[in-house]
């Protein structure tokens, strides 16, 4: 699950294409996301889902702030000069 770090319970969930923001929920498999190449530790990485491992979480172009992320097909958001797709882990600080 990918969880805000607002202290909210909102929770990324695939709706088609589209990632929304939903109530966590352990038990829903649409909130459940795997890095593509099997592990997080090893960055960067892609977001896709067990059931959908050809969509990756993305942008259309190169990120900005408020921007909206959707699920495109990995191999199209690999291009050479495209990172849009990659992702990093961040840790809180206390």
């Amino acid at each position: 699950m990918i969880k805000l770090d607002d202290w909210s319970n909102r929770c990324w969930e695939r709706d088609r294409r589209r990632v929304l923001l939903n109530d966590c929920d352990r038990d829903n498999t649409l909130q459940r996301w795997i890095a593509h190449n099997g592990t997080f530790a090893e960055g960067p990485f892609e977001l896709t889902q067990r059931k959908f491992t050809q969509q990756c979480i993305t942008s259309d172009h190169h990120p900005k702030e408020r921007e909206l992320v959707e699920l495109h097909v990995c191999e199209f958001t690999r291009g050479p000069e495209s990172r849009s797709a990659l992702w990093g882990l961040h840790e809180r600080s206390n």
